[in-house]
Formats: structure tokens, C-alpha cells, sequence
């Protein structure tokens, strides 16, 4: 069971893939918190700030029907931190290393 507060990446049967955190779920419905789609890139994994290419942005809890979401899972440290950038604003520091 996922617990609350999780960032996670869910993957819809037609193939897009929406990250979000979550907050909860019941046998027909999941609800994730500022809920952003992932597209790819030249560049890499990108997220917007929305749940559609042309939508406006959520910027609360949003509910999806299982009906269309094939899996979810945890979303890998990455994604978590791109995340947390774009839902807060703030930028998280780059891991400092010492040189001997």
C-alpha cells in the first residue's frame, strides 16, 4: 500500500504518464496532489505543469478513474526532485562533495 504523501508516476492505458503526490485511493479512484504529465525529450524526462499538452495547471488534488490507469508505482529520486521544483519553487542544491 502506498502511503500518503509519495511521489508517484502513473502510466494510463494509452500511454501517458502523469506524476503527482499522492494522497489516496479507493477501489475506482486515485488521488494524486499538482498532478504533472511527463514528456520526453531530446533533453531528457520533462515535466508540465499540467495534465494535458494544452490544459491549465492543477494546482491542488485532481482524481483519476482507474478505469484508465494501468499501473502506478513510486517515482524514481530524480523525478522526485524535478517534482519538488516545479509544485514549490524552490531549487534543491547541488550535492556538495569534498576533494582530499
Amino acid at each position: 500500500m502506498t502511503q500518503e504523501n509519495t511521489v508517484i508516476s502513473i502510466l494510463f492505458i494509452n500511454g501517458m504518464e502523469i506524476i503527482g503526490r499522492f494522497v489516496s485511493e479507493t477501489n475506482v479512484e486515485l488521488k494524486v496532489y499538482k498532478p504533472r504529465m511527463a514528456q520526453m525529450s531530446e533533453q531528457g524526462v520533462g515535466l508540465i505543469p499540467s495534465i494535458t499538452a494544452t490544459g491549465k495547471e492543477i494546482d491542488g488534488e485532481f482524481t483519476f478513474s482507474k478505469n484508465s490507469i494501468m499501473y502506478y508505482t513510486e517515482s524514481v529520486d530524480q523525478m522526485v526532485t524535478g517534482w519538488q521544483q516545479q509544485t514549490s519553487g524552490l531549487i534543491a542544491p547541488a550535492k556538495s562533495s569534498i576533494i582530499s
